[in-house]
């Protein structure tokens, strides 16, 4: 199996815009809970602390996070957020 690089979203590349929407669609209320505090500048130990969760486990949503919206950190999981 080969592995291949994401492109970004940019007019020639409108399909692969398309599908990252859908992709948000994707996310859970709570993945999608983590992305707004982090948007706001909270640190993930203040995101773990808001939601009651353990650091550990907000590693794991965050993870989902960026194999379902295809990106390879987490900066780049809330700027595709930021603009859906």
């Amino acid at each position: 199996m080969s592995w291949k690089q994401p492109q970004a979203c940019e007019p020639s590349h409108a399909s692969d815009c398309a599908g990252a929407a859908a992709d948000d669609l994707r996310l859970t209320p709570r993945e999608q809970d983590i992305l707004r505090l982090l948007a706001r500048g909270h640190r993930s130990k203040e995101v773990a602390e808001a939601l009651g969760i353990g650091t550990g486990t907000l590693n794991t949503h965050i993870r989902h996070i960026n194999e379902t919206l295809h990106v390879r950190s987490l900066a780049e999981a809330v700027a595709r957020f930021l603009v859906r």
